[in-house]
C-alpha cells in the first residue's frame, strides 16, 4: 500500500462520505417506497436502486473530485481490452452454472427431468424457434443470457459496477490496500439491505440470507473488481455482473423445480454460490493483488503523495 498525505488521505475520505450518502439515501428512499406500494412486485424498487451508485459517482467526480465523467476514463468508460468483454461473461456464467451444479448435488429433487426442461424451454418467452430441438433452444438460451443479455441490459448494470468498483473501491484501496476490496463488498452487501429486508433474493429467510450475502458479495467484490482491472474497462465488470443475474434466471428458469428450493442454501446467491465464488476470489486475493490495485483517482497521480 502506498504511503499517501495527510492531505490527499482527507480528500479521499470526502470523496467516499459524499458518495455513501448519495448511493445509500435514495435506495433506502426507493425501499420504503416500496414498503408503501406493497412491495418489491408492484413497484420497481430493485431495477432502479440499481442506477443509484453510478449517478451518486457521476455526481460526486463532478461537484465534489471535480473531475470529468467520461473524459480520461477516469469512471471506467473505457474500450479496455475487447477480449475481456469475452471472457469475463463467460466466466461468470459457468460460476453460476456450478452454483446450480452444487445445489443439485445438495438436494437431486430440485433438478427438473428431461421432460420438464422441454416443457420449461418452450413455456419461455422471446426464446427463438430452432426447430423444436431442446438442446439447440438450449443453445440459443445461452448465448442470449450470457452475451446478447448483459448487453442489452448494459446501462442497468453500468449502474452498480460505476459506482462500486469504479469510483468507491479505488479509494478504499488507496486507503487501506487490498483489504479496502474486503470493505467494499461489505459496504456493497449492506447497500442492498432495504431491498433484501423487502424480499429481494431472500424473500422466505432475509436474516439468514443476509448472513450467506456478506461475505458472498465480499468474494463478487473481489472477482468483480479484477475483471475490471484485467479488461482495463468499467463495462467488463458491468457484462460479468450481467451475466450473472441473467443466468441466474435462465437456468432457474428452466432446470429447477422449485420444490424445496431454500433462498440462503441453494443458487448462486446461496451458500451454494458461496463455495464457488470463495475459491477463486481468495486466489486473486492472496495471489493476484496487482488485480485489485487503486488507479489514479484525484486530481493528481497517486505516485505524487508517495513519501
Amino acid at each position: 500500500m502506498m504511503a499517501l498525505t495527510m492531505e490527499t488521505r482527507a480528500r479521499l475520505v470526502r470523496e467516499l462520505r459524499w458518495y455513501l450518502i448519495a448511493a445509500f439515501v435514495p435506495t433506502i428512499a426507493l425501499a420504503v417506497l416500496a414498503w408503501t406500494q406493497g412491495g418489491l412486485a408492484r413497484f420497481p424498487a430493485a431495477v432502479l436502486a440499481m442506477l443509484v451508485p453510478m449517478i451518486a459517482a457521476m455526481l460526486v467526480q463532478k461537484r465534489v473530485v471535480k473531475k470529468p465523467v467520461f473524459k480520461g476514463g477516469l469512471l471506467g468508460f473505457r474500450k479496455g481490452r475487447l477480449l475481456w468483454w469475452l471472457i469475463a461473461p463467460l466466466a461468470a456464467g459457468l460460476m453460476v452454472a456450478l452454483a446450480f451444479v452444487f445445489t443439485f448435488a445438495m438436494e437431486p429433487a430440485l433438478l427438473a427431468t428431461g421432460a420438464r426442461v422441454a416443457d420449461n424451454l418452450d413455456n419461455l418467452a422471446n426464446l427463438p424457434d430452432l426447430g423444436g430441438s431442446p438442446a439447440a433452444r438450449l443453445g440459443a438460451l445461452v448465448v442470449i443470457g450470457l452475451l446478447a443479455g448483459p448487453l442489452l441490459n448494459l446501462p442497468v448494470y453500468l449502474g452498480e459496477e460505476v459506482g462500486w468498483r469504479a469510483f468507491m473501491t479505488p479509494r478504499l484501496t488507496m486507503l487501506y490496500g487490498r483489504r479496502g476490496v474486503v470493505l467494499a463488498g461489505l459496504i456493497w452487501a449492506v447497500w442492498h439491505t432495504p431491498l433484501i429486508l423487502l424480499g429481494h433474493n431472500y424473500a422466505e429467510h432475509p436474516l439468514i440470507g443476509h448472513l450467506v450475502w456478506l461475505p458472498l458479495c465480499v468474494c463478487l467484490s473481489i472477482l468483480l473488481q479484477a475483471a475490471y482491472r484485467a479488461g482495463n474497462s468499467i463495462f467488463v465488470a458491468a457484462l460479468a455482473h450481467g451475466a450473472i443475474n441473467q443466468a441466474t434466471g435462465i437456468l432457474f428458469a428452466v432446470f429447477v423445480t422449485g420444490d424445496g428450493f431454500i433462498d440462503w442454501l441453494h443458487g448462486p446467491a446461496g451458500l451454494a454460490g458461496l463455495l464457488v465464488a470463495l475459491g477463486p476470489a481468495l486466489w486473486i486475493y492472496l495471489r493476484r493483488p496487482d488485480l485489485l490495485e487503486a488507479e489514479p483517482v484525484g486530481p493528481h497521480d497517486i505516485r505524487n503523495d508517495q513519501h
